[in-house]
C-alpha cells in the first residue's frame, strides 16, 4: 500500500504588544482569543469575551519571564514582578510585603542569595497558606540558598512553598511569672549552633526581661550552664542577686556587681555579652558590668543550656518573673560605649525604649516567648509546661521546660 504524505501548513497567532498599562485599550476593540503581550512586565493576556457594549474581558495568562529582578533591601510586591525570578542579595534581612489586589494568577520565584534572611508579610488584608501548615503563616522566613515559589490563585489568597521555615505572629499577650523562688525553674534542653559546636571560644549574647518578685538571697537570674540537668556551682555563668538580694551582679568565676538597685515589682532588661575578650552586662539598655575575661567561662563539652530562676552558684534560686529570653551565638554590637553610657547599636534595637519586640531582624538562635501564641497556652495557669524555641536558623530547637509548678501571669513588661 503506498504511503501518502500529509500535508503541513505553518500558522502564526498574532499576538498585540504594548504595555501593562495600554491593555485597557486593548481591551476595549479586542475579540475572544485575541492575545495582548506587555512588554514592561512580560504578562499575557487572553480575551475572554469579545469587545461590545462593555469592554472584552481579560485574564492573564501564565507570564512569561524576561528577567532576574534584584533586590537589595524590603519591598512591596507588584504586577511587575509576576513570572520573575527575585534575586534576593542583602547581608541584611529583607521584607518582602504581599499586598492586596494583584490579579490572581500571579506568581514569582524568590531566591535568597545574601546572608541576610527574607521574610513575607502580608499586609494584612492577604493570607498566605502553605502545604506544610494548617493555616496561613505571615511570616514565613527563607534563610540563604532558599529558594521559594509564590502563586496568588483567588482575591488576597497566597500559596507558598520552597526551602522556608516558620515564625509566629509576634505577640507579647502574657508572660511566663515564677512566682518565688523554692524549687521553680526555666530551663533548656542543650542549644545548637546553625554552624560549629560550641566550645569555650565562642562569643554569645543572652537576653531576657526579668522581674523581681521580692529581695534577699543571692539566687541565679538568668544564665547559662554547659549541662541542661538542674545544677549549681562555679560553672554558673549569669546574673544572680547581688548586695543581700538588692541589686544584679554577674558571675564568671568571681563576682561582678552592677550597682543598679532594683525594685521589686518593676521589669528590667538583662543582658549579658561575651564578645571574644570582655564579659559585659547591660540593664535596660545601660553598660554596668565590664570586665575582661579570656574565654566565655563554659568550657569544651561543646554543651550550652539556659537556666532562669536557676540555683546558679549559690544554689539559691532567684525569686523573680522572666519573659523573652534570646540568645545568639554572636556578641551584639553596643557602638562601643564605655560602663555607665546607654549602648546605640543592637543593643538598642534589643531594648527597644524598654518595650519587647519582635527579633526577627536580629536572628537570635534561641528565642523562648514563654508560650506567646503557643498550642496550649492560656492566660494565666500552668500550661504548656514546655516553651518551644522559636529561634532561627537551620538547628536543632532547644525547647524550655518550666519546673516546680511554676505558673504562668498576664503581667508582662
Amino acid at each position: 500500500m503506498a504511503q501518502q504524505k500529509l500535508g503541513r501548513k505553518d500558522y502564526t497567532i498574532a499576538v498585540k504588544t504594548g504595555t501593562d498599562a495600554n491593555k485597557t485599550k486593548f481591551a476595549k476593540e479586542c475579540t475572544l482569543g485575541e492575545q495582548y503581550f506587555a512588554t514592561d512586565t512580560g504578562i499575557t493576556y487572553i480575551a475572554s469575551t469579545t469587545a461590545g457594549a462593555s469592554d472584552g474581558t481579560l485574564i492573564q495568562s501564565n507570564a512569561v519571564s524576561l528577567d532576574i529582578v534584584t533586590k537589595t533591601a524590603s519591598f512591596s510586591l507588584s504586577a511587575s514582578e509576576s513570572g520573575k525570578v527575585i534575586n534576593c542579595d542583602s547581608g541584611s534581612r529583607i521584607d518582602i510585603t504581599i499586598p492586596a489586589g494583584l490579579t490572581a494568577g500571579f506568581n514569582c520565584q524568590v531566591v535568597q542569595k545574601g546572608s541576610g534572611r527574607v521574610r513575607f508579610l502580608t499586609d494584612g488584608t492577604t493570607t498566605l497558606n502553605s502545604y506544610h501548615s494548617t493555616g496561613s503563616e505571615p511570616n514565613a522566613v527563607i534563610g540563604r540558598y532558599g529558594v521559594v515559589d509564590l502563586v496568588n490563585t483567588a482575591t488576597n489568597a497566597y500559596h507558598l512553598d520552597g526551602n522556608y521555615e516558620y515564625l509566629f505572629v509576634y505577640t507579647n499577650a502574657w508572660s511566663n511569672a515564677f512566682d518565688g523562688g523554692g524549687s521553680q525553674e526555666f530551663r533548656t534542653t542543650a542549644l545548637s549552633r546553625p554552624s560549629g559546636t560550641w566550645s569555650n571560644n565562642i562569643p554569645y549574647t543572652l537576653s531576657a526581661w526579668v522581674k523581681p518578685n521580692a529581695t534577699g538571697g543571692d539566687g541565679g537570674v538568668i544564665g547559662l550552664f554547659p549541662t541542661a540537668s538542674s545544677s549549681t556551682g562555679s560553672s554558673y555563668v549569669g546574673s544572680f542577686y547581688h548586695t543581700a538580694g538588692t541589686r544584679y551582679g554577674w558571675f564568671q568565676g568571681n563576682e561582678n556587681a552592677s550597682g543598679y538597685t532594683f525594685t521589686v515589682g518593676q521589669w528590667d532588661h538583662i543582658v549579658q555579652i561575651w564578645d571574644g575578650s570582655t564579659l559585659k552586662g547591660y540593664i535596660n539598655g545601660v553598660l554596668k558590668v565590664s570586665t575582661a575575661k579570656a574565654d566565655n567561662g563554659l568550657g569544651t563539652g561543646g554543651t550550652i543550656a539556659v537556666h532562669g530562676a536557676s540555683r546558679g552558684r549559690w544554689n539559691d534560686r532567684a525569686p523573680i518573673g522572666i519573659d523573652e529570653i534570646s540568645m545568639w551565638d554572636t556578641a551584639l554590637t553596643d557602638g562601643g560605649v564605655s560602663v555607665g553610657t546607654t549602648a546605640t547599636g543592637q543593643i538598642a534595637t534589643l531594648y527597644n525604649s524598654g518595650t519587647p519586640s519582635d527579633l526577627t531582624s536580629l536572628s537570635p538562635i534561641g528565642w523562648w516567648l514563654m508560650g506567646d501564641s503557643q498550642t496550649g497556652q492560656s492566660n494565666g495557669g500552668t500550661t504548656p509546661t514546655t516553651i518551644t524555641d522559636v529561634g532561627i536558623g537551620s538547628h536543632t530547637k532547644a525547647d524550655g521546660t518550666l519546673f516546680g509548678s511554676a505558673t504562668y501571669s498576664n503581667l508582662t513588661p
